[in-house]
């Protein structure tokens, strides 16, 4: 139940098709369109994903009992000030670093 449901929300996510849109496009050109070369890679691609998720998902069942509404907060103020200061960042090199 909650593993097709989740793969149906990821079914249904257009982030995730714009992703392997554009992920297909630039393997297939630099595999000059080898339809084993692409199978290969996606192969492993989706393996590694599917590694990771599971590796995620088994570190969160183990820190679970560690993370406070404290330790969230902070956590939360400290991803959000980085990804500003990355924007901030990313926004200053775009305009005046020419």
């Amino acid at each position: 139940g909650l593993l097709l449901k989740g793969f149906f929300l990821n079914l249904l996510n257009p982030a995730v098709w714009l992703l392997w849109l554009g992920n297909v496009t630039a393997v297939s050109k630099t595999f000059d369109y080898s339809v084993v070369k692409m199978f290969v890679y996606f192969g492993i691609t989706l393996g590694l994903v599917l590694t990771v998720e599971i590796f995620k998902a088994s570190l969160a069942s183990k820190i679970k009992k560690y993370l406070t509404d404290k330790l969230m907060r902070y956590i939360n103020y400290t991803t959000g000030a980085l990804l500003i200061s990355f924007g901030l960042i990313l926004i200053y090199n775009h305009y005046f670093k020419l």
